[in-house]
């Protein structure tokens, strides 16, 4: 289940931006439609941009990122989270329940620009931990208090608001994993090595139940007499929805899978050239006198190698580790490797990689390069990256 969630994750995030854009259509509907006069439009704007930012989010596993987009995404998130919060600060001030002013956006902006100093990353975890959980427990909040003072329709509304709550528990404190804490230990990493499923999953599942749940209040406001007749109709049309929904759902299947396997296999090839050519860069000579134990440390021929695989490393920024291996007596052995001496990620010379897959297995015998599926070791959870053997 694990590795076929992360193969499928931009299907993940197109199914994630589905929801959110239905939740946009679903809050445009009700705008002017409930006594209470709640700026629903603004919720509304949260999910359409909100779909926005997670369908850009998956056009990077086709066509890869950069500076200009990532910033771009940023953006969107930040606005998506702003017209949640104006959602449930307009709420609350509406019902009378408590009075926050436009002033909270100060201290919120301030927040995301020291992010910001940290990069895109550093200015995406503080959007979330500022604009998207504050939003997120106003919004929270004032859904449980329409609910209070609508009690025909209240379990919908409950839904809503605990779904809301849990999403954005999810999306305001799992980030991005960044240099400062908490993002260092509470992060969409970590999250996922614990509960073997992407965070976004989770979010998704909250989206559908929030979505639904304003649905059911919706629809339960706009026939209140229940008529026969008018109550028939509406039930085509949510049927034809939901047929329409399934269609989309479908074509996005087929859509996605059909450009992650082209991604994927453009990934392969790219991931076998840098391994040929790494492996044109290292001195076969060495790697023989290698003893693939601890005294190898004193070795010429190792620091020779380890040299080599930093320099390999300093030019391939997009490889976090590369390492050399050997199979003794049907055991996979770490024989040099490309982090610095004293690093807590150092390998030492002849350390046994008990991780080892049935497909690195296999390099040994075969003598032909091969790229991996993703994986987990001790070093961590290597989610969509995939790993060339040489």
């Amino acid at each position: 289940m694990h590795g076929l969630l992360l193969k499928q994750i931009d299907y993940v995030f197109f199914l994630y931006g589905f929801v959110f854009i239905q939740f946009f259509s679903v809050c445009r509907s009700l705008r002017g439609q409930d006594a209470m006069r709640i700026p629903w439009h603004f919720l509304g704007l949260f999910g359409l941009f909100h779909g926005i930012n997670e369908w850009l989010d998956m056009l990077v596993f086709s066509f890869g990122d950069g500076s200009f987009f990532a910033w771009t995404r940023a953006v969107f998130l930040t606005l998506s989270f702003a017209f949640l919060l104006e959602f449930g600060r307009l709420t609350c001030e509406q019902l009378r329940s408590f009075v926050i002013g436009k002033w909270i956006h100060i201290p919120l902006w301030i927040v995301i620009v020291l992010g910001g100093w940290h990069g895109v990353v550093g200015a995406n975890v503080m959007i979330r931990y500022s604009f998207g959980f504050v939003g997120s427990v106003l919004a929270s909040l004032a859904l449980f208090q329409i609910s209070k003072r609508d009690p025909q329709n209240r379990r919908a509304l409950t839904f809503a608001a605990i779904a809301m709550l849990v999403y954005g528990a999810a999306t305001g404190l799992i980030v991005p994993k960044t240099l400062f804490f908490p993002a260092t230990t509470i992060n969409d990493d970590s999250f996922l090595s614990f509960f073997h499923f992407p965070i976004q999953l989770l979010r998704g599942l909250m989206a559908c139940t929030m979505a639904f749940s304003v649905w059911r209040y919706h629809r339960k406001i706009r026939v209140p007499q229940k008529d026969p007749l008018i109550m028939h109709q509406e039930n085509w049309i949510a049927a034809g929805t939901v047929l329409v929904l399934i269609v989309v759902l479908v074509l996005g299947w087929f859509w996605v899978n059909e450009s992650g396997a082209k991604e994927s296999t453009a990934q392969q090839a790219r991931l076998l050239s840098i391994s040929q050519q790494a492996v044109s860069t290292v001195d076969a000579g060495a790697v023989l006198n290698l003893a693939g134990s601890s005294v190898d440390i004193g070795n010429p021929a190792y620091q020779t190698l380890k040299s080599q695989l930093q320099n390999l490393r300093s030019a391939i920024t997009s490889l976090r580790f590369i390492y050399l291996m050997r199979k003794v007596n049907g055991k996979v052995i770490l024989l040099v490797d490309s982090e610095p001496s004293g690093s807590k990620d150092e390998s030492p010379p002849g350390q046994v990689y008990d991780e080892a897959t049935v497909k690195l297995k296999e390099v040994f015998d075969s003598k032909k390069g091969i790229v991996d599926d993703p994986a987990a070791d001790r070093w961590g959870d290597m989610g969509l990256s995939l790993r060339a053997f040489e």
